[in-house]
């Protein structure tokens, strides 16, 4: 690895740094392409995301950018002393040299100016403390005060400054350096390691939009099953999502056993994160079994059960994504992949009719590939010839899905007849009464009591209008 940026790579990159640097040089500013930036650079990642700083103002010189290039967005952030420029597939960042300062118990930090090595000296670890000067010099102008390419080169995460004093500055920096673990394959300097232990609990000042989004990064970082790992033994799984602590619990009883079912989570997560890096998907997997410490039992005769796990787990999915304040939609899908994700090995355990698949289609909705990746990566078995006919078998169910799905085209199922429609017909008022009309509709098409039209779902209702009007 040569401690230099070829530029060149990238003609678009290259272009836009030429541009700012006419601009800098137009308005005598200093500037310089800094932090992750650089190190992606450095081990040719993709970037997209530019960070700049101006020994000046980096909101003002974002405005001379703008305006010598005819753009018309400059997204500002007055309090932090920062820009954003939409330019081209780039998101440029300007931001005049400082550091912040988190007060003891406060969750907003103290932002004040300093130099260049201020700056870098302020910033999370070592291997994004470097910084590559905008000028017509070329592009081998790294500066490195921390040495910090040594650091990258040995992939060792390290603070520029001691440890204690930059995690106080920013907590988050605490979780960073986890989702660095997973994202980069990085390991943690020891006192580094010691210090995120020491310091957890510093994370209680950062909000909740903050710890959410650094959690998402590692959940579809390359590896996240070692993020998960790292933040349970450093401690950090109490101030992210604490629930998932109850699956370490492995019990005993009269010689029985139950599995472990952090074990577990951690392996079916592994296996999903190899077929897919959808957020959704991997937190699913994630949240799977979270119900199961809270209705675990044992008896002689049945040894360790789980009854209703699912249900329990969704209402506790559905309690933690709410927290992290994710979205309600997305609390919607978590909580949908966590009540349905035993129904695909069940249907492969019974000899079910359609109408179990057809009712499986009508309630995974658009999820239903999401819950058949989760169904699969559940399987965790350590015996080969056990996951083939278990794997077998999931390849019969999928196939027989897609069967009835073509047949009754059920997906993402709609009511043949609306509301509207209904009222009409029996003139009868708008109410509770439609609802389960409707309901009756589509229990009937699943059960295969009549096929998915308007016409079949018209006659339906004229069948059963009397019932219907009886109850009005």
């Amino acid at each position: 690895m040569d401690p230099r940026v070829d530029i060149s790579k990238s003609e678009k990159l290259y272009q836009i740094l030429r541009k700012i640097y006419h601009v800098s040089n137009k308005n005598s500013l200093e500037v310089y392409l800094v932090g992750g930036s650089v190190r992606d650079l450095l081990i040719d990642r993709p970037v997209t995301d530019l960070d700049f700083v101006v020994l000046g103002d980096g909101i003002e010189f974002a405005e001379f950018f703008a305006a010598e290039y005819g753009i018309k967005k400059v997204v500002k952030y007055p309090r932090f002393g920062t820009a954003l420029v939409p330019f081209q597939k780039f998101h440029l960042e300007f931001v005049g040299a400082r550091a912040e300062e988190y007060e003891k118990h406060s969750r907003k930090p103290r932002v004040k100016n300093t130099d260049l090595k201020g700056d870098l000296s302020r910033r999370d670890f070592t291997i994004n403390a470097m910084a590559m000067r905008i000028d017509d010099q070329g592009d081998d102008n790294i500066i490195d005060m921390f040495d910090s390419f040594s650091d990258l080169k040995a992939k060792t995460i390290r603070t520029p400054l001691e440890p204690e004093r930059t995690f106080f500055d920013d907590p988050l920096r605490i979780l960073r350096a986890i989702r660095f673990v997973a994202q980069l394959n990085f390991q943690i300097e020891e006192r580094t390691l010691n210090a995120i232990k020491k310091m957890a609990n510093r994370l209680s000042i950062i909000s909740v939009e903050r710890i959410a989004e650094e959690f998402r990064k590692l959940l579809i970082s390359a590896n996240p099953v070692e993020g998960i790992r790292l933040l349970d033994e450093s401690g950090l799984l109490e101030y992210t999502i604490p629930e998932l602590l109850q699956l370490k619990t492995v019990e005993e009883q009269d010689g029985h056993t139950h599995k472990d079912m952090f074990a577990h989570t951690l392996k079916v997560l592994e296996n999903i994160s190899s077929v897919s890096n959808d957020f959704g998907v991997r937190f699913a997997a994630l949240l799977h079994d979270i119900g199961k410490p809270g209705v675990k039992k044992f008896s002689k005769e049945k040894g360790w059960t789980f009854y209703g796990h699912e249900k329990f787990g969704a209402e506790i999915a559905e309690e933690i994504v709410k927290r992290l304040r994710y979205g309600n939609d997305f609390a919607g899908q978590i909580k949908k992949l966590v009540l349905l994700h035993p129904r695909p090995a069940q249907l492969a355990k019974e000899d079910a009719g359609d109408s179990a698949y057809r009712r499986l289609i009508v309630d995974a909705g658009e999820d239903l590939e999401s819950l058949l990746l989760l169904a699969r990566a559940d399987i965790s078995t350590k015996f080969p010839e056990i996951k083939k006919e278990i794997l077998g078998r999931m390849d019969g169910i999928e196939k027989r899905l897609e069967d009835v799905e073509q047949k009754d085209h059920l997906r993402n199922f709609i009511c043949p007849v609306d509301g509207l429609e209904i009222i009409e017909l029996l003139k009868i008022k708008p109410g509770p009464l439609v609802g389960e009309i409707k309901d009756g509709i589509k229990e009937a098409i699943i059960d295969g009591v009549m096929n998915n039209s308007k016409e079949d779902a018209l006659e339906f209702i004229a069948k059963n209008k009397s019932r219907w009007l009886e109850r009005d």
